[in-house]
């Protein structure tokens, strides 16, 4: 099967209504807590939702990452990827998988 990647347009379009769709699934784990406790199940299968959503836009800015053109030599990790790997860690302090030596330049993406 051929691979069309996304235009410019399409892709801001995603990401404004993953916004969207994140912000909304905040406000309905919210409301499910407040009304609920943590440990209810319709709590924590929102809280799934919200998860699954959360590794969706990591997957597709790991394929962005992926598909954009790089320079030779080039080691830099974008600044998502960075993100990313620290929200995963026991510490919000420690990057975990980088090996002793390695060099992390950390660069804005545009």
């Amino acid at each position: 099967m051929k691979h069309h990647p996304m235009s410019t347009e399409q892709r801001a379009e995603l990401d404004q209504s993953m916004g969207t769709i994140s912000e909304m699934l905040e406000d309905i784990v919210g409301v499910l807590r407040a009304c609920y406790d943590d440990h209810d199940s319709r709590t924590l299968r929102a809280e799934e939702v919200r998860a699954a959503m959360q590794r969706f836009r990591w997957a597709l800015e790991r394929q962005a990452f992926a598909e954009a053109p790089h320079n030779a030599g080039d080691d830099r990790i974008p600044v998502a990827c960075v993100r990313a790997v620290a929200a995963d860690a026991s510490s919000s302090s420690a990057i975990h998988g980088v090996a002793p030596g390695w060099r992390i330049s950390i660069t804005p993406q545009g």
